[in-house]
């Protein structure tokens, strides 16, 4: 009798860092957040295991430039649309994120029956938010 062994990767298996980000301002259809492929709100394509890029850009705040993270949802491996923005606290990690790419976990909303208190109220404040893990970091060899 013959014995089956599995072929042995060379690679053990890695897993995200463990880092999670929140992505706000996903029901908004301002500051890059609509396209003509989506006409209102870019932020409707974001569902669990979707994939956005990370990326440090400028923007116009009342009349003001001011930097933001952008979070550009990938589909087929291109750079699609902005679908929100990381919170204003995290620009002062703008290099950090630039590039990065995250994995949406979770999709709030207002519905009572899916979302606790807190979470209705994230959604709220912040018009739309979801939670990403980062799955690859930017590489640095490039300096």
């Amino acid at each position: 009798m013959a014995s089956f062994s599995p072929p042995q990767d060379p690679s053990p298996p890695t897993h995200p860092s463990g880092v999670v980000v929140v992505i706000v301002g996903t029901e908004r259809g301002d500051q890059g957040r609509s396209c003509e492929e989506h006409h209102i709100n870019c932020g409707e394509v974001l569902a669990e295991d979707v994939v956005v890029r990370l990326r440090k850009v400028q923007i116009l705040v009342e009349g003001k430039e001011e930097t933001a993270i952008a979070a550009i949802w990938i589909n087929d491996g291109i750079d699609r649309c902005c679908v929100g923005f990381l919170p204003r606290h995290m620009v002062k990690h703008a290099a950090r994120y630039d590039g990065a790419l995250a994995q949406v976990t979770r999709v709030f909303s207002g519905d009572r029956e899916k979302f606790d208190t807190a979470e209705r109220r994230a959604f709220h404040k912040n018009h739309g938010c979801c939670l990403a893990a980062i799955i690859a970091w930017p590489s640095r060899d490039d300096k």
